[in-house]
């Protein structure tokens, strides 16, 4: 019997909370899409973008999502610390700045200007996700979000499935005008003295009268 992980729990628990709105067909395709990445070469900068894109897609809550991901066993206590870091700046800092401070590019640069400087905490991401970072500052999260899963090799995140909002809206304005176009032959009818009440039955009032005759 297979056995959740804290995040994966924690992705379906959010399926019950009718506020949001998160199908479990969304939530059942990003766990089949990170059990799927786990099964092959998984690295954890992967894991933690991909994780970390999906609840900021869905918008699952950063609180609760970050917590249940430094649960995960495949993190060691460099990322969870950082993982805890991240849940108390998100909102505060950029992410782009969160993944370019601990970043290989990040040391770099301070080398650039200090030779002998030693980062204080290990970088987690290369230098090529700190470039990616740093080239995104100001713009629209999904290009980071695009740049990284290309780098890093991540399954691409289920987005929320939106479609069927519209689907529902056009069957609203689909039932509106099949409303409109029976009002209009009405009117033309009456209009033309050919608007035949018979096709709309006995009201309930005359039936109740007649029951009385």
């Amino acid at each position: 019997m297979h056995c959740f992980h804290a995040f994966q729990a924690f992705v379906i628990r959010q399926t019950e909370d009718e506020g949001r709105r998160f199908s479990i067909e969304t939530a059942l395709l990003i766990l089949e899409r990170e059990a799927q990445y786990r099964a092959s070469q998984p690295n954890r900068p992967g894991l933690f973008v991909y994780q970390f894109e999906a609840i900021s897609r869905n918008r699952l809550g950063y609180d609760e999502g970050l917590v249940s991901m430094a649960d995960d066993p495949f993190f060691d206590a460099d990322w969870e610390e950082f993982l805890d870091f991240v849940r108390r700046q998100i909102g505060i800092v950029d992410f782009t700045d969160l993944v370019y401070l601990r970043s290989d590019l990040y040391v770099k640069d301070q080398r650039r200007q200090a030779p002998r400087y030693e980062p204080p905490l290990p970088p987690l991401f290369g230098e090529k996700e700190g470039r990616i970072a740093a080239a995104n500052r100001g713009r629209d999260p999904l290009y980071l979000f695009a740049a990284l899963q290309r780098q890093l090799g991540y399954p691409e995140v289920p987005r929320p499935r939106i479609a069927d909002d519209w689907e529902a809206k056009l069957k609203k304005v689909q039932t509106k005008l099949h409303e409109m176009e029976a009002r209009l032959k009405l009117v033309e009818g009456e209009v033309k003295g050919q608007i035949d009440l018979s096709q709309f039955g006995k009201p309930e009032l005359l039936e109740d009268w007649d029951q009385e005759e």
